[in-house]
């Protein structure tokens, strides 16, 4: 993710023992004027267990692998080799209704879909 020139915000680096107190963020909500964020956790998933070896990052901003077809919509230009957080992100999910609450991306019209 990051050799595609994004920026991915450590919520926990890796360490070598499980843990089960690492939040599990859907999101940010980033404050400007005090320089500032915090958190935005799905509803109970806050604390997943994070396996030894493994990090929990944060995509901040969009993703740069998005691609925009003929119609206007965006997919993932390296869908067979994207990483699981992009896998386990379901389209129209609660976690992706939050996500673009958050960033202030309007809804998705179902109507205009092909």
């Amino acid at each position: 993710m990051k050799a595609g020139g994004n920026i991915l915000q450590a919520v926990a680096e890796p360490v070598d023992y499980d843990r089960d107190d690492v939040i599990y963020p859907v999101s940010m909500h980033v404050y400007p004027d005090k320089k500032t964020f915090r958190w935005v956790a799905e509803k109970g998933r806050e604390y997943e267990p994070l396996p030894a070896g493994i990090g929990r990052y944060l995509l901040a901003g969009a993703c740069k692998y998005l691609g925009v077809d003929d119609n206007g919509w965006e997919f993932c230009t390296v869908y067979d080799r994207r990483p699981q957080v992009c896998s386990d992100f379901e389209e129209g999910s609660e976690k992706c209704l939050l996500r673009r609450q958050v960033q202030g991306v309007p809804l998705p019209d179902p109507t205009k879909r092909q």
